[in-house]
């Protein structure tokens, strides 16, 4: 039998019921030792991986002031933390603000997001 070709986009279609689309964060952003958004909060998010890629660690959190105390830790050189709507729930779209224990330590982030709906011709 020939293989089907499998349509992404359209499993996620079926799977979620709305169109997706990813964001993915300039090179060069940074967070340092003063905490600071880096997730902006939004109910149309439903996943986002958020990797550390310097050699510091990252603490990250809902809430305004992550600490060492009061964050997730996100390890250096490659750590990563993953949230998923049919797994975090409601977290999936919140703010995340994130502190590092030194200056300028770069992140990258993925985002995916439902599309606006389409309208649909009369």
């Amino acid at each position: 039998m020939p293989q089907k070709y499998v349509d992404l986009q359209g499993l996620l279609k079926k799977q979620l019921g709305v169109t997706t689309y990813e964001r993915i964060s300039a090179a060069g952003v940074t967070v340092g030792v003063a905490a600071s958004r880096v997730v902006r909060q939004n109910p149309n998010r439903v996943a986002f991986v958020f990797v550390n890629l310097s050699v510091n660690t990252i603490y990250i959190s809902p809430i305004i002031t992550p600490s060492a105390t009061r964050g997730i830790r996100v390890g250096p050189s490659g750590g990563l933390l993953r949230v998923v709507w049919d797994e975090d729930f409601s977290l999936t779209g919140y703010e995340w603000n994130a502190v590092a224990s030194a200056a300028a330590s770069e992140y990258f982030l993925i985002e995916l997001l439902t599309a606006p709906e389409e309208e649909e011709a009369p």
